[in-house]
């Protein structure tokens, strides 16, 4: 063992001598959102990077987060529920199971909490449809249920394609109210758009740490 110390020691010395730079292994970890090759420069680089660290969002694939795609139902519910749910999330009767949701899926867990919560619900089918994308409000209303968070019963600002009497009118005006999401810069919200990874990223960042990071989306 003293022999092994040694060894080591003098490779280390010798390494840097000649500029060689020793990063011990838990800082790579903790830069691991960095690894994404295609989020450098992205407008959501500094949220995707402080999710990832937090262990909240994870890649598509090796070296790929990619930001731009759109996110389904059962990404969504994930992301709510890691970021906002107990650790210690306790199991879900069977009863807050969707017939369309196997046991075995890698999202059921998940889903079934985030109903017992009251944060998602099926359609008039009673199913979950777990692959469907997700819109701008749709995303809205599943984390800020799961994150508590309360909403004004007034409503302060009209879009084109935002009503006072729309059932997400209230998302809306807390969610730009936070800088959770903007606007189109037209008029509008884009209320029925699909939720990309990147804004999903944002939404969750500004709601875990109340971040001022400052992001032109």
């Amino acid at each position: 063992m003293v022999i092994f110390r040694r060894f080591t020691s003098r490779c280390i010395i010798l390494l840097l001598a000649f500029g060689f730079t020793v990063t011990p292994l838990d800082g790579v970890l903790a830069q691991s959102g960095s690894v994404f090759s295609d989020i450098q420069g992205h407008w959501a680089q500094p949220f995707i990077e402080q999710l990832v660290q937090q262990g909240i969002v994870e890649g598509r694939l090796p070296g790929q987060f990619d930001p731009d795609a759109w996110v389904d139902r059962a990404e969504v519910t994930k992301m709510a529920l890691v970021a906002f749910a107990s650790p210690s999330m306790k199991k879900a009767a069977a009863s807050s199971r969707f017939p369309d949701i196997p046991v075995t899926a890698w999202y059921a867990s998940y889903v079934a909490e985030a109903r017992h919560m009251g944060v998602v619900q099926g359609y008039s089918d009673g199913m979950f449809h777990a692959d469907q994308y997700v819109n701008r409000v749709e995303a809205l209303k599943i984390v800020l249920g799961a994150a508590g968070v309360p909403l004004e019963t007034s409503f302060q600002r009209l879009f084109a394609d935002v009503a006072p009497g729309d059932w997400y009118a209230s998302y809306v005006d807390c969610a730009v109210e936070r800088g959770l999401m903007s606007p189109d810069g037209v008029g509008q919200f884009g209320a029925a758009q699909f939720v990309t990874r990147a804004e999903m990223t944002k939404l969750i960042a500004g709601l875990t740490t109340r971040s001022h990071i400052s992001a032109s989306h």
